[in-house]
């Protein structure tokens, strides 16, 4: 269901959005769309990442080695996306402030 080359591309998106992202702000305004757009998608990928880890986690139980027919489930995947979703909304959260801070410098462009 969810491939080692699904996990690649995924992560790829991550990074490339990361880079995007610090690469923004190191620009003289702070405050752009770029920046936003990339915080965006972050927080998307996230929402689809965790989905994704939730729905594997689910319907392919771990199987151990020492029983064949017994399955048990590693509580450790369903952690970690919680954690990437609840990072997902915090960074939905931060992305309404820059959208807020992109119209207050948009104003004071026109002010001056």
């Amino acid at each position: 269901m969810f491939s080692l080359f699904d996990t690649v591309y995924i992560l790829y998106l991550f990074f490339f959005s990361v880079y995007k992202i610090f690469n923004g702000l190191t620009k003289d305004i702070l405050f752009n769309p770029i920046v936003i757009k990339c915080l965006r998608r972050f927080s998307w990928l996230s929402f689809i990442y965790a989905t994704i880890s939730i729905c594997n986690w689910y319907y392919n139980p771990i199987s151990t080695y020492f029983h064949v027919d017994n399955y048990i489930r590693d509580y450790e995947i369903l952690l970690t996306a919680f954690i990437i979703l609840i990072f997902g909304v915090i960074v939905l959260f931060i992305v309404e402030f820059f959208k807020k801070g992109v119209e207050l410098q948009n104003q004071t462009d026109l002010t001056i």
